[in-house]
């Protein structure tokens, strides 16, 4: 609406433009009643779809729930059955290496056990062999000297002696002492020791028999013991040792034996 200035006013003027004015607010309230109206409209429409959306999203998350507890009932069922498959696998294999195992220690132990049974009776026999040719080598030795002695004179370590012995046992009941060669007067024991092959280790024993002599044999306490090591084998050691202990040496020189008393001592 414009109003000229130039315009005269008048009453009907003033009622025209009051009739327009009026038309003006009554478009515009009716504008704003029906943008309310549409306002109120879409917020229905919207409040219904969010209704909608909201129903639908809980739909969607109970088939979800329900699908995933569906999957997951389903997985278990799953894992249960293929861990019973692969606990049954293992325990079934388990078992055949258990039994392999078994069986083969038992072949094993059952070869060793042949073996060991075939190795004992192996080395008993050369256990058997040895002692066989260490006794007889042994035996060969005493016969020897004692028919040497036997057959030659009867004078040793600057003594005569009525008689020889072979082989004396001890005197006490359950002694295990035992003297190859023992020579005899009224005054004086000689004790000889024979080895076929001696060794520095022999003589420990053969100055201890000085003492068991006395003791198997108390008859003999105030004779003087000579001790004498008689072997087909000697070596510079062994008799420089017997030297020091005062033991006379006994030993075969060509096809005669030979005994040597330079340093022999009474015990």
């Amino acid at each position: 609406m414009e109003i000229s200035v130039n315009t005269p006013v008048t009453f009907e003027s003033i009622l025209a433009n009051l009739k327009e004015v009026t038309l003006s607010f009554e478009k515009l309230r009716l504008a704003m009643e029906q943008s309310s109206a549409e306002a109120e409209k879409q917020k229905k429409e919207w409040d219904e779809k969010f209704e909608k959306s909201r129903a639908e999203a809980k739909r969607q998350k109970k088939e979800w729930d329900e699908k995933s507890d569906r999957e997951k009932k389903e997985w278990d069922e799953k894992s249960d059955r293929e861990k019973k498959e692969w606990d049954d696998k293992f325990d079934r294999e388990k078992k055949e290496w258990d039994d392999k195992f078994d069986r083969e220690k038992k072949e094993w132990d059952e070869k060793f056990e042949k073996k060991m049974k075939a190795e004992d009776r192996r080395l008993k026999k050369l256990d058997e062999t040895v002692n066989g040719m260490t006794k007889s080598n042994g035996l060969f030795a005493e016969d020897y000297f004692f028919n040497s002695f036997e057959k030659g004179k009867r004078t040793f370590f600057g003594e005569k002696f009525g008689s020889i012995r072979r082989n004396v046992p001890a005197g006490l009941e359950g002694s295990k002492d035992e003297y190859d060669l023992v020579l005899v007067n009224g005054k004086s024991i000689g004790i000889i020791e024979v080895k076929y092959k001696a060794r520095l280790d022999d003589i420990p024993g053969i100055i201890k028999q000085a003492e068991t002599f006395r003791i198997n044999y108390p008859k003999y306490q105030n004779h003087g013991i000579y001790l004498a090591l008689a072997s087909f084998v000697f070596n510079q050691r062994l008799e420089q040792e017997c030297a020091k202990y005062g033991i006379a040496i006994v030993k075969q020189v060509g096809n005669n034996w030979v005994v040597n008393e330079e340093h022999l001592k009474t015990y």
